[in-house]
Order: C-alpha cells, then sequence, then structure tokens
C-alpha cells in the first residue's frame, strides 16, 4: 500500500463557464451538469450554443461538486455539458473506478468537515489535485492475488448497489 495524490491515479476535468444567458428548458439542447444536478444524476435544465467537445461527458463519468457539499457521483442520464464548479474525475488505466469513488468520497467529507465557510464552501482545484488516496497495486505480489478476489466480489456487489440506486431514483422523477 502506498499514498497517492489524486492526479497519479486520476485525471481530472474542470467545467466552463457556461454563458446562463443559453440556458433553456428546451431538451432538444444538450442538458448542462450544474452543482444541483449531481447527486440526482440528470438536469432538466439545457444549453442552446456553442461548446467545444472536450465539456461534454457521458453515462457513468464520476463528476465532483466544488461548492456546497463536495459530492462525487457517478452521471446516470445522457451525455451532458460540464458546467463551472463541477469537474470529472476520470480513473488512469490500471486504477479500479469504483475503488476511485469510495476512497474519494470519504476523503471528500473529511475535507468537507475541515473547511470554514461564510455561507457557501468552496473546494479549489488546487485542494482536488492535491486530495491524497491510499492506493493499493493490485500486481505487488501474490498475496494481492488473493485480495483480487474478494475485490471483485466487492465490485459486484457496489455494481448491483448502483443499478438499484439507478432504478430507485428514475422512480422519483
Amino acid at each position: 500500500m502506498s499514498i497517492k495524490k489524486l492526479t497519479d491515479v486520476a485525471s481530472i476535468k474542470y467545467g466552463y463557464a457556461f454563458n446562463s444567458k443559453n440556458f433553456t428548458n428546451d431538451s432538444s439542447y444538450p442538458q448542462i451538469v450544474r452543482i444541483r444536478d449531481i447527486k440526482k444524476g440528470f438536469s432538466k435544465t439545457y444549453y442552446n450554443g456553442e461548446f467545444k467537445d472536450e465539456y461534454i461527458i457521458h453515462r457513468g463519468d464520476l463528476l465532483l461538486g466544488m461548492d456546497g457539499e463536495f459530492n462525487i457521483e457517478p452521471w446516470r442520464s445522457e451525455k451532458a455539458l460540464l458546467n463551472q464548479r463541477v469537474c470529472k474525475v476520470e480513473a488512469k488505466e490500471g486504477i479500479d473506478k469504483n475503488y476511485l469513488y469510495f476512497a474519494l468520497n470519504i476523503e471528500l467529507k473529511k475535507i468537507e468537515k475541515k473547511t470554514s465557510f461564510a455561507t457557501v464552501k468552496h473546494l479549489s482545484a488546487n485542494v482536488i489535485n492535491n486530495i491524497c488516496l491510499l492506493y493499493h497495486s493490485a500486481a505487488a505480489d501474490d498475496m494481492q492475488c488473493l485480495e483480487l478476489g474478494c475485490r471483485r466480489s466487492i465490485k459486484a456487489s457496489i455494481t448491483k448497489i448502483n443499478n438499484i440506486d439507478n432504478i430507485l431514483r428514475q422512480t422519483k422523477r
């Protein structure tokens, strides 16, 4: 086991400051993800304007809110646009996305508890980039091969829980 900076195990894409004049309720345009949309996994606000492809996110992408509660959740809807104060965290090759989700969630809650605020808590890119996670390399030794079966079982359970969570969220719409 070792400690790794988040940027060693994941790439981070920060959202763009889209012009709110172009926000619309017209669902023929792409959804735009704001902080309030992260937990529910979908948006009813759309963007009628030009944008770069680098700000498109897809179902399953891990999104992190940088204001208020520092939530991290997989996006549960169709493709959308990554708005300011929201970032996408993508596991690098060889890093388990589910592990990243749970490890980062724990660290974010620790940061949230320590962060002072006047009205709204803010998470800076510098703080995100320097988050440290306990990292366990799957190829380090034979003992880890035994643990791999356990991790796969846990991963399968997490996937089932996420599927149930998706169904419950959709029935609440």
